[in-house]
């Protein structure tokens, strides 16, 4: 009987490597076939994690979640998976995660390029987790982040540097704001900027203009804003999208797994009111056009 075909093992790695990016949901189970498999895919096991709180849906079905709390006390002590995930991670979302667990993995992980924070009750400040990161997408409570008085920061750290996309979750005192939007004018490289508090709408249109590189501002309101005479140059605006975005972590996922995300829906909602094929004064996506923005 004629052997099987083997392939040479570089070929062998790409290809695994290559279905393995294509469907990442795959790789625990390809892991599985051969040592030599785990040693090539295991690393991009890791690329993307999500860490979310026991009262958090499953963002992606099918895609893994991580808790270090199912770990068994030899799987917790080794140093070598705790290394692998640091030099791996990329693209990290935190969500209402007790701080033991994401303390497994903040302090090493230093080339997470997008990042979702949310944190839940920790009683530590944030900064010293997070502040040697360089991120090009950040998803935080910003307010939280700057004015905390054991380390206060302002949008002029080396943090923010190379930030493009950013989304500024809920703020809880308004007299900050003006503040906020008087730093993001100083991030040379951002691009999207999106929140979900009505208090920057009546900033938007200074964003816009200050903002030198931005292409993209979403409001993510699930209202449909009333145009009165001091938001119609707003309105007016191509720039500017109010949208609807409920299931943010999952969208988030899906955006770090595949690149369609609200970011990805809004930048084609902006070029169809630059081409006019919609008209002037919508700048909110409706529901179904939404769908068909996928």
């Amino acid at each position: 009987m004629p052997m099987s075909p083997m392939l040479p093992p570089e070929l062998e790695k790409a290809v695994f490597q290559q279905a393995a990016y294509e469907s990442p949901h795959s790789i625990p189970t390809m892991m599985r076939v051969a040592w030599r498999f785990k040693i090539w895919l295991e690393p991009m096991l890791y690329n993307i994690m999500t860490m979310l709180g026991t009262r958090s849906q499953h963002p992606l079905r099918g895609y893994p979640m991580y808790s270090f709390a199912l770990e068994s006390e030899e799987e917790a002590a080794s140093s070598s998976r705790t290394a692998l995930i640091a030099s791996s991670l990329r693209q990290l979302c935190i969500n209402a995660v007790a701080l033991p667990e994401a303390l497994r993995v903040l302090p090493g992980s230093t080339s997470i390029d997008n990042l979702w924070i949310s944190t839940d009750g920790w009683d530590y400040p944030l900064w010293p987790l997070i502040g040697a990161l360089r991120p090009r997408r950040l998803h935080c409570y910003l307010e939280t982040l700057l004015y905390d008085p054991r380390h206060p920061i302002g949008l002029d750290h080396d943090f923010f540097g190379n930030i493009t996309h950013l989304e500024i979750l809920r703020v809880f005192h308004v007299e900050v704001v003006p503040e906020i939007c008087e730093g993001l004018e100083g991030l040379g490289n951002l691009t999207h900027l999106a929140f979900n508090d009505w208090v920057f709408v009546p900033m938007s249109m200074g964003l816009l203009r200050g903002c030198a590189k931005l292409r993209v501002l979403v409001f993510l309101g699930p209202q449909t804003l009333d145009v009165t005479e001091n938001l119609r140059e707003l309105c007016k605006e191509a720039r500017f999208v109010q949208m609807s975005c409920t299931e943010r972590i999952k969208d988030w996922h899906m955006g770090a797994v595949g690149g369609v995300d609200y970011w990805s829906r809004a930048e084609e909602f902006v070029e169809m009111r630059r081409r006019g094929e919609v008209d002037p004064l919508q700048f909110a996506i409706l529901d179904e056009e939404s769908e068909r923005l996928l």
